[in-house]
């Protein structure tokens, strides 16, 4: 399972990396970037399953964040239900796509892994 994270090369020596906005409203051209990443991954491991935490921004609840609410839409357009499962945990902002190629991952290992990911405030 492979865990998107990214932030902006500025950002890479703030503790808030991960939360602070590019403010360039470029949004779509690093979710595409993303997107052909992951075919890059499976092309290498077909069974590859991806998950991905909307971080909340500076101030901003961890549930539901802005950030998790535009990677739901884009996964689910581009992320076909019938070679992958979407499950949401919207307590946390994550969202997992599973393989359904990969019948050795479920929900409840992925969610494990994921709350180590997640950075307390």
């Amino acid at each position: 399972m492979f865990i998107v994270k990214f932030f902006l090369k500025n950002h890479r020596h703030s503790k808030n990396r991960f939360r602070l906005m590019a403010n360039d409203f470029d949004a779509k051209r690093v979710l595409d970037t993303c997107i052909s990443i992951a075919g890059h991954i499976l092309n290498l491991s077909p069974r590859a399953s991806f998950g991905f935490l909307g971080e909340p921004r500076i101030g901003e609840p961890r549930y539901r964040t802005k950030r998790f609410l535009v990677y739901l839409l884009y996964a689910a357009r581009h992320y076909n239900p019938i070679d992958w499962e979407h499950y949401t945990d919207e307590n946390i902002s994550g969202y997992f796509l599973l393989n359904t190629q990969n019948t050795t991952l479920n929900i409840q290992y992925v969610q494990e892994v994921f709350k180590d990911y997640i950075e307390v405030d």
